[in-house]
C-alpha cells in the first residue's frame, strides 16, 4: 500500500513538471519587444503559464529650431548703372550702351597702347560694352608723337644726347549714326627736363599713362561726373600701391550720378575711397542726388573692421543725409523710414 501511494506521488510530480508519455510540455508564453513572441502549447492539463514580460523605454527628443535674421543690407541688390546719354545740347538724347574704339598711333615716336587698354578698361565700369562692331557709338582716337632732345651729363661721365622731350598732338571724335558727334583735340608738349634717369632714342615709343589726365575731358564730356571715380578705380587697380591724382567733381550731382556711384560701390568697395579723397558737394540738392548711395554706406559700415573706416563711413553717411546715427541698424531704421 505504500509502495502504491508513493508511485501515485511520482506520477503527479512528473505531471506537474511537463513530463508525460507523450512528451507534450506546459504552456509558456514570452512577450518580447518589437512584437515578438514565442509560444509551446500542450494539451495535457498543466500548471497555470507562466508569462514574462519586457518594459520598453521611450525616450522623446524635443528638437530646438533657431532662426537667424539676416541684416536687410547684406542682401542688397546691384542698383545698376543709369543710361549713359549723349545730348550735348542737340535736344536728341542718344543712350550708349556699347561703344567702338579705333586707334591711329603714328609719328616718329609713336604712343603705346597703354592708353587703349586704359580706356576700354574703363568704360565697362559704366556700362558701356566695348565691341569690335554694331555699336551704338564709334570713338575714333589718332595720336602723333615726335621726341626733342638735349645734352646731359652725370658725374663726370662724357655727355650724352637723350630725347627725353615728348610732344603729342591729335584728337578723339565721338560718331554716331554717321556723324560727327563732338571732337576732343590733344595738344601736349613737355620739354626736356633738366635732369634725367633714362635716356630714350629718338623712336623710343612715349608711354601715355591714362592717369596724368590726357583724356580728361574727353571722358567727363561722355560719361559725365561719374568718368571720374570710374577712371580712378581702373588706375589703382592697375597701378596697386602707387599714388594716383585724384580728379573730383565736376559739377553738381545728378539723381543719375547717385545711381551710378552706388552701382560702382556696390561693386568696388575703394568708391568710398574716393568719396572720402574728394569729400561731398557743398550744396544741398548735390548732397541729396548722392542718397542712393545710403543703404550701400550702409553695407560698407557693417563690413568695417577699423575705427578709421567706420568714422569715414559715417561721416559720409551723415553728409549726405543730414542725419546722425553710428550702427548700421540704427542707419537702416532711418532709411526705411524715409522710404514711407
Amino acid at each position: 500500500m505504500r509502495h502504491r501511494a508513493l508511485a501515485v506521488v511520482l506520477l503527479l510530480l512528473i505531471s506537474a513538471c511537463g513530463g508525460g508519455d507523450d512528451g507534450s510540455a506546459a504552456e509558456t508564453t514570452m512577450v518580447l519587444p518589437a512584437s515578438t513572441s514565442t509560444t509551446s502549447t500542450s494539451s495535457s492539463t498543466t500548471a497555470p503559464p507562466t508569462t514574462t514580460t519586457l518594459l520598453s523605454t521611450t525616450t522623446s527628443i524635443v528638437m530646438s529650431t533657431t532662426t537667424t535674421t539676416v541684416p536687410p543690407w547684406t542682401t542688397l541688390p546691384d542698383p545698376g548703372m543709369p543710361p549713359t546719354v549723349w545730348d550735348a545740347g542737340s535736344g536728341n538724347p542718344i543712350e550708349i550702351k556699347s561703344m567702338c574704339v579705333e586707334w591711329v598711333l603714328d609719328g616718329s615716336a609713336p604712343p603705346d597702347d597703354s592708353s587703349e587698354d586704359a580706356l576700354t578698361g574703363t568704360l565697362p565700369l559704366l556700362g558701356i560694352s566695348v565691341l569690335p562692331d554694331g555699336c551704338d557709338a564709334t570713338l575714333s582716337v589718332s595720336l602723333t608723337g615726335h621726341r626733342s632732345s638735349a645734352t646731359y651729363s652725370r658725374f663726370g661721365v662724357n655727355p650724352r644726347e637723350c630725347w627725353s622731350g615728348t610732344s603729342l598732338t591729335g584728337q578723339a571724335t565721338l560718331v554716331i549714326d554717321g556723324d560727327v558727334r563732338h571732337t576732343w583735340t590733344v595738344d601736349r608738349v613737355n620739354p626736356p627736363p633738366e635732369s634725367t634717369s633714362w635716356c630714350p632714342e629718338e623712336d623710343t615709343s612715349i608711354p601715355i599713362d591714362f592717369e596724368d589726365g590726357l583724356w580728361h575731358d574727353m571722358f567727363v564730356g561722355l560719361l559725365g561726373n561719374p568718368a571720374n571715380p570710374a577712371t580712378w578705380l581702373y588706375i589703382t587697380d592697375r597701378y596697386t600701391g602707387m599714388p594716383v591724382a585724384v580728379s573730383c567733381w565736376e559739377g553738381p550731382p545728378t539723381a543719375n550720378d547717385g545711381q551710378a556711384l552706388a552701382s560702382l560701390l556696390y561693386r568696388n568697395e575703394r568708391t568710398r575711397k574716393w568719396l572720402s579723397l574728394c569729400g561731398l558737394p557743398e550744396d544741398r540738392a548735390g548732397r541729396e542726388a548722392l542718397l542712393p548711395l545710403v543703404p550701400y554706406l550702409i553695407r560698407s559700415l557693417d563690413a568695417a573692421w577699423s575705427f578709421d573706416t567706420v568714422l569715414s563711413i559715417n561721416t559720409i553717411l551723415k553728409g549726405v543725409t543730414g542725419a546722425n546715427f553710428y550702427h548700421p541698424g540704427e542707419w537702416w531704421a532711418w532709411w526705411e523710414e524715409q522710404q514711407g
